[in-house]
């Protein structure tokens, strides 16, 4: 029994060693209107429409790829917040030929939220994805990775750190 418990203190200090090596920060986007920590060089992208301007930020380690978009809805959302994030859920499976194996609603804070894990078997990766609404926003926060390259304890703490702005 202590040998199992001195092995699984030595596996956690090691997944942690390995966040803590790639130095993670803390990125505060105001123009997101979110807090997240990232690593490595950020890719930033911009857009602003009639009905809506978004930011979003991607960066990779490790073999692992990171994707945070703020959308803000310009107008009166013609949907509820349940049918809203349906859709995204919806429309990012299929943009990424992914297949949903895995759904549930997620609260962060005051954000409601869903959490779709998804299989995109053609090209041989897993994903995670989470999208919430909070006011006019709508977040989706996004892990993935090669099946053989996903961290599920680097993608767990990465999305722990997602924490939306007031």
């Amino acid at each position: 029994m202590k040998k199992i418990i001195f092995t699984l203190v030595v596996l956690s200090l090691i997944s942690f060693t390995t966040f803590a090596q790639d130095n993670w920060n803390t990125l505060k986007s105001e123009t997101g209107k979110f807090e997240a920590a990232i690593t490595g060089t950020i890719s930033e992208q911009s857009a602003d429409k009639e009905k809506s301007s978004s930011f979003k930020i991607t960066f990779d380690t490790n073999n692992m790829y990171y994707l945070i978009s703020s959308t803000e809805h310009k107008t009166e959302l013609e949907s509820d917040i349940d049918e809203l994030l349906d859709v995204s859920i919806s429309t990012f499976s299929e943009q990424v030929k992914g297949a949903v194996s895995n759904r549930k609603e997620v609260f962060l804070e005051n954000a409601k939220g869903l959490y779709a894990e998804m299989d995109m078997t053609e090209m041989g990766f897993k994903l995670e994805y989470y999208v919430f609404m909070h006011d006019v926003y709508q977040y989706q926060v996004v892990v993935y990775a090669a099946y053989d390259s996903y961290d599920a304890t680097v993608a767990n703490r990465f999305f722990k750190s997602f924490k939306v702005l007031e």
